[in-house]
């Protein structure tokens, strides 16, 4: 099978050797990169991923611009290399060239909001106790992709921002700002043709933002925030968001509201 999958690749360099003259994207050894790709392709089709090691390596390091796939199909080895490995050693030398293979997929292929998510969720498989880096992951991966970024990721990045507040190292302000973030992209998302699975994600959110949605709790927040900046719209919408309109301490908070707010008051027409 060896010599079969070897000879396949080399057949496949000759026909392609041209491209050895040309400096692209394959390097400066095209012949080499394109049989090292065409030997990790097929392990990779029979999930001989032992074997596959080699030749991808090989292509990471010398033409790491030659095919997405190297990051596609790499990141889902490593991924089941690492579910694999009984070693705790091996297994965290298989992360790091995980993560490794997103950092260069972004400098090759751009998409750095998607490609951080995606790190963002690898670490957060195989290495939970790394949560601040993995939040500050989530947080960029977020601010770039707006409503864009994926459902796993906007619940994952809600849900580690709670275990951060379970070990005090962010204030349920902290909390209640990154649910209002994530609620906002998923509601982006309710009516679009991944609905199903972005429901499934704002439901899981909803679930863990319970401890965080007493009225009292936002009271204390929101109140300062208003008093600095009276008739800013979007705060106004968002306190309405997240009390309800039909919430009898919302009411209560209302009539604070209006005092606070000038004699135009943009709440009214929130409400």
């Amino acid at each position: 099978m060896k010599k079969y999958l070897l000879l396949t690749a080399l057949s496949f360099a000759v026909i392609t050797s041209s491209i050895a003259q040309t400096g692209s994207k394959y390097g400066t050894d095209s012949v080499t990169c394109i049989t090292n790709i065409s030997l990790f392709n097929e392990y990779f089709k029979q999930n001989n991923f032992v074997d596959a090691l080699e030749p991808w390596r090989w292509v990471f390091s010398n033409c790491p611009a030659a095919t997405k796939r190297t990051y596609l199909n790499g990141a889902t080895m490593f991924e089941k290399l690492i579910a694999d490995e009984k070693d705790p050693a091996v297994k965290s030398k298989y992360l790091d060239s995980l993560l490794a293979i997103y950092d260069q997929r972004i400098q090759y292929f751009g998409e750095e909001g998607l490609v951080l998510g995606k790190k963002a969720l690898a670490i957060y498989d195989f290495a939970p106790e790394r949560k601040e880096e993995i939040n500050a992951l989530f947080k960029k991966s977020v601010e770039k992709e707006g409503p864009k970024s994926g459902p796993a990721v906007l619940y994952k990045y809600f849900q580690v921002n709670t275990e951060l507040f379970a070990e005090k190292k962010i204030t349920k302000e902290d909390v209640i700002d990154v649910y209002d973030q994530v609620s906002e992209q998923i509601d982006a998302n309710l009516e679009g043709p991944d609905s199903a699975n972005y429901d499934k994600s704002r439901m899981n959110v909803e679930t863990f933002f319970g401890p965080f949605a007493t009225c009292e709790d936002l009271v204390e927040i929101y109140t300062p925030r208003l008093k600095a900046t009276p008739d800013n719209v979007v705060l106004l919408r968002k306190i309405v968001n997240l009390f309800g309109k039909k919430d009898v301490m919302m009411q209560q908070f209302i009539c604070r509201l209006q005092k606070i707010s000038t004699k135009q008051n943009p709440l009214q027409k929130l409400l």
